[in-house]
């Protein structure tokens, strides 16, 4: 290995961690996007504007637990179920970008949420 190569390779970790302290560091969550995210992952951006854990009958006849988000996207409300209790997730009054695996009735698969998103 030459030694252009060592000091490209040294320069370009010392960049990935800057950028990593940084993205950490401003008290928002990091979001990967891109190859470690499955290929059908959704994504929605808007307010928190309501959310709810309760129990729906799924296609089965059985309770699923589940959450109810309904996220404000330029004052049209888009309202999501997700599988299990997601609440602690959704702040009121959050801006948020979601990523999650549409799933088959009655929730989809939460994957990621966001805060200060905008």
């Amino acid at each position: 290995m030459s030694l252009a190569s060592c000091r490209f390779r040294a320069w370009a970790q010392l960049l990935l961690i800057l950028l990593l302290a940084f993205a950490l560091g401003c008290g928002s969550t990091f979001f990967v996007s891109g190859a470690l995210n499955p290929p059908n992952t959704s994504v929605v951006i808007g307010t928190v504007s309501f959310v709810q854990f309760t129990s729906i009958l799924g296609s089965d006849g059985i309770l699923v637990n589940v959450t109810i988000v309904t996220l404000a996207v330029r004052a049209v409300p888009n309202t999501l179920t997700f599988c299990g209790n997601q609440v602690p997730q959704f702040a009121i009054n959050t801006a948020v970008q979601v990523s999650f695996i549409p799933g088959t009735p009655p929730c989809s698969h939460l994957v990621s949420v966001n805060s200060g998103a905008s």
